[in-house]
């Protein structure tokens, strides 16, 4: 939308800036891992995901981005039981893989137990573990409501702060759809969208 050094910039490049900042920090505070940044004059949430149902996040934190351990202790054997500890719950546990497939070295093998564990007999995919079964439920897709409802909560505010770029903060980022009028603002996501970005209609074949 602007170009770095041009008049925008110049009068608004600060703004836009320290808005991003304030989003990131409240978003945060709303338990919403995020990781953005200033393209072209818009704020882009390069990575936004909160907690996915999983024991490993709930035991490791929710702002963590990588697979535990974090910390591995300097001693050799700690080391070893730190690593199969959360190997067994990420990929066990959460994931769903069997014991075999967790103990498989080749690779070849390995990609045929997948296959067989993770399709059904039509060979359609299917989810295991507990993450998945905790996704399907009424409680984690309650959970998300409130995430989105929280994301909408600062854009809201955000745009009432910086009213003068609030295109610039939302026409990029991945949750526009979630950016609705509400008690906190007036501000319509997908408006905006619609004023910057067009859909592409699939070709049809005769």
């Amino acid at each position: 939308m602007h170009c770095w050094g041009d008049e925008w910039f110049k009068k608004n490049g600060n703004d836009l800036y320290e808005a991003i900042s304030w989003i990131e920090n409240e978003l945060r505070k709303n338990k919403m891992r995020v990781c953005g940044k200033e393209k072209w004059g818009t704020y882009r949430d390069e990575y936004l995901c909160w907690w996915d149902g999983s024991l490993t996040q709930l035991l490791s934190g929710p702002n963590k981005y990588m697979r535990p351990p974090y910390h591995t202790s300097k001693k050799e054997w700690i080391a070893n039981l730190q690593e199969k500890f959360w190997d067994f719950v990420y990929w066990r546990i959460d994931s769903g893989w069997t014991r075999e497939m967790m103990r498989e070295k080749d690779t070849e093998r390995l990609g045929q137990l997948i296959h067989e564990r993770f399709s059904d007999k039509d060979g359609n995919p299917v989810e295991r573990g507990l993450r998945a079964k905790v996704m399907k439920t009424k409680f984690y897709k309650r959970y998300c409501q409130r995430r989105k409802d929280a994301y909408n909560k600062v854009f809201q505010q955000a745009c009432k702060k910086w009213p003068h770029i609030v295109d610039e903060l939302i026409v990029d980022v991945d949750g526009w759809e979630w950016i609705k009028p509400c008690k906190w603002g007036d501000v319509d996501g997908t408006a905006i969208h619609k004023k910057y970005w067009k859909v592409l209609e699939k070709e049809t074949k005769a």
